[in-house]
């Protein structure tokens, strides 16, 4: 159901890497308990959405971590969050879900053919990546970046986008650094919720601020 009174102009935002319901990810957010992390954020995302508009969020990956259980937690969160954000500021959001190694839907995992209709509960949209056009530029969105990882051991090589100069929005690194290069020498914007200020999501016209900077 659509917000009263509203047109179909769209604003953009962008985010990584919520891990609804994840202990570990909680405690190093700062947080005593998952719960508590979910509903911080939950309230950060929704202060930081405009009132009366058609909102469209970008997901880059890894809603959670766990089980089916734990997976179903993390895709109730966002449907709640559409819910709160109707109710409380009459603003219509739209979900796009760039799928992370952590997300049953992510072709890396055999049977995630199985899981991508789970996620449309949620999610208008979920794919593996995608591409915007901003700043006079053609923008790649993926989970991964084109290299780097906050392990020692680069993960996901074979679900990672061919470095051919584009910048790219990603996640996965859990970095609070937002800005980095590839060997390439590319840049690569991370939207990891650790890089993103107050945790909540970053709106277009500052990713666009960024690559006019830094590209």
């Amino acid at each position: 159901m659509l917000g009263k009174g509203l047109d179909k102009v769209m604003e953009d935002y962008f985010i990584s890497d919520p891990h609804f319901g994840h202990k570990l990810v909680s405690q190093l957010r700062g947080f005593d308990d998952p719960k508590a992390h979910d509903q911080f954020l939950l309230k950060a995302w929704i202060d930081t959405f405009p009132a009366d508009q058609h909102v469209r969020l970008w997901v880059l990956g890894d809603n959670y971590v766990g089980g089916p259980n734990a997976e179903d937690h993390a895709l109730g969160q966002l449907c709640y969050l559409k819910k709160q954000l109707l109710e409380k500021k009459n603003s219509v959001l739209e979900l796009h879900g760039i799928l992370g190694n952590h997300d049953s839907a992510h072709p890396m995992h055999s049977k995630a053919f199985k899981q991508v209709k789970r996620f449309y509960l949620a999610y208008d949209s979920v794919q593996m990546a995608a591409c915007i056009k901003m700043a006079g530029h053609r923008v790649m969105m993926n989970h991964f970046p084109y290299d780097g990882d906050h392990l020692d051991e680069e993960r996901g090589e074979q679900f990672r986008l061919r470095d051919l100069g584009a910048p790219l929005l990603h996640g996965h690194t859990h970095s609070s650094q937002q800005i980095s290069y590839s060997q390439q020498g590319s840049l690569q914007i991370c939207l990891s919720v650790e890089a993103c200020p107050s945790f909540q999501p970053v709106r277009r016209t500052i990713v666009e601020k960024i690559v006019k900077q830094y590209v």
